[in-house]
């Protein structure tokens, strides 16, 4: 059964936002808190032009030559959008949120990320889509609310935004999105501090929880690996259940993030077909694009790893016997279909690999569970092989009940509202450079040259001091083995959030 929630212990009227921009498809949910009422989670559920509605929408924009933006979203897949772009030369930005990616997360092989158009930036890109996800939040909180768009201007001075993203986002990433947001309109520029940032992988299991999907697993001292397989990135975190009521997790290993999700099983479908049908009619970029969407859309999401092959329809009714194709319609082995989820599913292997392995009491204790979550956590074949995974580890596999396209962000609201993650893994490690005094033995070999200073002491400067250790477990708990940091931020209804630094 879904979790019961206390009613909210605030003294005033807020609105908390989350939205969650993916790297293919985006999401957003809102809950306004009432003093005294039961907070209910709400998602945007009929974006603009939308042909039947769902909580997610294509993350896509078109610009015009002068980077004017002409389309947002479902819009985008409207045909007369799509010819209107073909005859005017518009611009598609799509997969933007890649172009945030940290340094040390290189484009994996055999992924190509689009460029942004001509003379934007990637905080551009994001403004633009947040603006447009700010307008859909407002005409939803219009639509569900019997006052309409008074609920809004009531609302707004209050509002508080979550803003989701990879693991592998860090403090320059999250300043870009803040920044955006501001730009967007969603908060004011002096209010860059009612921006909140949560991992996706942290939202998702928050919300399986929500949802009560595991409520036969939530044990004291039992341990949780969270995937998350989404359209960009596959990201891995481990935690460890505290306590159960109230809800207590702290992370037992260091977040992961690999860069290359469902994106990279479209790009090796796209490739097989451009070289499968180089010199036919079909040869021609329109046809490829209409041929990988309808892979995306159909066999994609059927394939489950026994089919013999799968059917995918190009433009046109042309048949190619020696390639296989039939009035349109080619046939694609199997085998093949295997291949181009390879590379995701090595990754998603990997990323569950190390999180087991790193985590030092994961494989001696007796309940370890694995929340699967994400776009990729559809694929039937993706589940089937996570499953042979967690089979040869002894673990039991949970895909979240609901729509998992509104996971993360009904996931982020609950987090805003308990914030039940206590201690994290440290991401990164913290210190200062100071001055030390010269030691021969070591700063030699170091080739490190002194200096003296006004009393006659040679030092060497720009000395790092560690405080806090990359990848050390921080908790009260556990004194001995790092230092922790806490700061408490008060928030509404006499919640604190506890974060490590």
């Amino acid at each position: 059964m879904p979790r019961k929630r206390e009613p909210y212990k605030g003294h005033q009227s807020k609105l908390v936002v989350a939205v969650d921009i993916g790297t293919t498809f985006t999401a957003a949910s809102f809950c306004i808190l009432e003093p005294g009422v039961v907070p209910e989670f709400r998602e945007v559920l009929r974006w603009k032009k939308q042909k039947v509605p769902d909580a997610k929408v294509p993350s896509v924009i078109y610009y015009n030559k002068q980077g004017q933006v002409q389309a947002f979203a479902a819009e985008t897949d409207e045909e007369e959008v799509i010819a209107e772009a073909e005859l005017r030369d518009w611009e598609k930005s799509q997969w933007f949120k890649l172009h945030l990616r940290p340094g040390y997360l290189p484009v994996v092989p055999g992924l190509s990320v689009p460029p942004l158009p001509a003379r934007k930036t990637v905080v551009d890109a994001i403004t633009d889509f947040l603006r447009y996800v700010k307008e859909e939040v407002i005409e939803s909180i219009a639509s569900s609310c019997g006052v309409g768009k008074a609920s809004w201007m009531r609302l707004r001075s209050t509002l508080r935004l979550v803003l989701t993203t990879p693991n592998g986002w860090e403090g320059k990433q999250q300043h870009r999105m803040r920044v955006a947001a501001i730009q967007a309109g969603f908060v004011g520029k002096d209010d860059g501090n009612s921006v909140q940032f949560l991992s996706e992988p942290e939202a998702a299991v928050l919300y399986a929880i929500e949802t009560g999907s595991m409520d036969d697993w939530l044990k004291k001292d039992s341990h949780l690996l969270v995937c998350d397989c989404g359209g960009g990135t596959i990201d891995v975190t481990g935690y460890r259940v505290k306590e159960v009521e109230p809800l207590w997790l702290e992370e037992t290993t260091m977040p992961k993030c690999y860069l290359g999700g469902a994106i990279l099983v479209g790009q090796a479908a796209r490739k097989f077909l451009e070289q499968k049908l180089k010199g036919t009619v079909y040869d021609n970029p329109d046809a490829i694009q209409r041929a990988v969407e309808n892979f995306d859309n159909k066999a994609k999401k059927s394939f489950d790893g026994t089919e013999e092959y799968k059917l995918v329809c190009l433009p046109g009714h042309t048949s190619i016997p020696e390639l296989c194709i039939t009035k349109g319609r080619i046939k694609i082995n199997g085998s093949d279909v295997k291949y181009f989820f390879k590379e995701s599913l090595d990754m998603i292997n990997l990323g569950l690999m190390n999180a087991y392995e790193n985590d030092d009491e994961m494989a001696d204790v007796e309940f370890v569970h694995l929340v699967l979550v994400g776009g990729l956590a559809n694929s039937p074949y993706i589940y089937k092989e996570v499953l042979a995974w967690a089979d040869d580890h002894h673990i039991d596999v949970v895909r979240p009940e609901g729509l998992l396209s509104k996971a993360v962000p009904h996931g982020a609201l609950s987090w805003y509202l308990d914030d039940p993650i206590d201690a994290r893994i440290t991401k990164a490690s913290y210190g200062v450079e100071m001055l030390n005094e010269y030691d021969p033995a070591l700063h030699d070999a170091l080739r490190r040259k002194p200096k003296r200073d006004i009393d006659g002491i040679d030092y060497v400067d720009k000395v790092w001091d560690c405080i806090l250790p990359k990848a050390r477990y921080a908790s009260p708990e556990k004194p001995g083995e790092s230092l922790t940091i806490r700061v408490g931020l008060a928030r509404g209804g006499g919640h604190k959030r506890k974060y490590c630094n």
